[in-house]
């Protein structure tokens, strides 16, 4: 299933997405843009949804959106996610185990679009403004208004070969410097600066012109944000490329800079007694549902175990992003942590609801959809480890 992010379509205002086909973009602007577009199916490398995605979601303090599906990576740490950790100091699987693998797994892949805008060769001349853009999911609203705008200069010339440094997390030692605009000190409130306004680190740019030139070598990369530090709540992106440009670089919408594709109906489901024992074990899987092949065990903090009543498996595809907020869904958690912490291994019926009552068994009346997710809330990707659909069995 491919899809890509629509507007809120819900009378509150509250995150919607819908299925809209594969999404390919190659525009051609009529003020000289020129689209950049990178597609990575999972190939084996490091997560490229890690850094793009938390940076979206990280404007929804209030209420944890699990995202899962598009693996796009972009300057959370311009690394590559948590590493993988080495085999568990236990016993294999116990007998009677149910044991969870890649197989079982959601998988993910992507596609980022970026455009060029062609300024004026000094910076001095180059104005940047912002309004306030939809973000890469398409939302939009007071928490999402740039506070931020950064300026990456990468000694890559090549965009396409900067996305795909991007995407893998390769590219932190490419970059040569990073200026950046706090929006929140403009008293003039005009929503636009010069790239000599701009700052490195705390401090003014002495000469713009040894920063932002015409050059062989680089490219040079915006960053429109909706906080002030580095890799967070990012809206949209854009090239630079200095030349003979008049236009004031606008930011962009990041509506329509990311599409994405999820699979949870080609995964094998995992069979589950109706009731217990429910001694899970997850040690078998070699890549995050996400494509990293560095599984960070150590890392994972709970088990999410839902009941999607009324729900299919396609419905959970279309609103992927929503997993934790779906209407009529019954959750139970199990946090891993104290003794069970570092572990890979779990029994279901430990797991507890909002009110704390133990997780009563798989009978249910309603028809619908049983998932299991590992999580790990302070990873790069806010991703499920892995996400995976039960099949109870009596």
């Amino acid at each position: 299933m491919s899809y890509h992010p629509t507007r809120p379509t819900e009378a509150d205002g509250s995150v919607k997405l819908h299925s809209r086909g594969t999404h390919t973009f190659d525009v051609i602007d009529p003020r000289r843009q020129r689209v950049q577009t990178v597609r990575l199916d999972n190939t084996g490398t490091s997560s490229i949804y890690s850094d793009i995605m938390k940076s979206a979601l990280s404007a929804y303090p209030a209420s944890r959106i699990t995202t899962v599906g598009a693996g796009l990576t972009l300057l959370v740490t311009l690394l590559a996610g948590c590493g993988s950790d080495p085999a568990a100091e236990e016993p294999g699987p116990s007998a009677g185990s149910i044991l969870i693998t890649d197989a079982n797994s959601f998988q993910s892949t992507a596609t980022l679009t970026v455009d060029s805008a062609v300024t004026a060769a000094s910076g001095t001349a180059v104005s940047v403004c912002w309004d306030a853009p939809e973000d890469l999911l398409c939302h939009s609203g007071p928490a999402l208004a740039v506070k931020t705008v950064f300026l990456f200069r990468i000694a890559q010339p090549d965009h396409n070969e900067v996305l795909r440094l991007l995407v893998n997390g390769e590219l932190e030692p490419h970059l040569d410097s990073t200026l950046r605009y706090n929006v929140a000190d403009d008293l003039d409130q005009d929503h636009c600066a010069t790239l000599a306004e701009f700052k490195s680190g705390e401090d003014p740019i002495a000469n713009i012109d040894a920063e932002y030139f015409t050059s062989a070598a680089h490219s040079y990369l915006l960053v429109f944000s909706s906080e002030e530090a580095t890799g967070q709540g990012t809206l949209s992106l854009k090239f630079l490329e200095p030349g003979a440009g008049t236009t004031p670089v606008q930011s962009p919408t990041g509506c329509g800079q990311l599409a994405y594709t999820v699979e949870l109906e080609t995964l094998t489901p995992v069979a589950v007694p109706m009731a217990g024992p429910w001694p899970i074990d997850w040690r078998g899987l070699t890549r995050t549902g996400d494509g990293n092949p560095k599984v960070p065990f150590n890392d994972i903090d709970r088990v999410m175990l839902v009941f999607y009543e009324g729900k299919d498996v396609k419905f959970l595809e279309e609103n992927i992003f929503d997993l934790e907020q779906i209407e009529g869904a019954k959750y139970w958690q199990l946090p891993m942590t104290g003794d069970r912490m570092k572990k890979r291994n779990t029994d279901l019926s430990l797991a507890t609801d909002s009110a704390g009552a133990a997780f009563p068994g798989f009978q249910t009346a309603a028809a619908g959809t049983w998932a299991l997710a590992l999580m790990c809330d302070t990873c790069p990707s806010p991703a499920p480890i892995m996400l995976t659909i039960l099949a109870p069995t009596p």
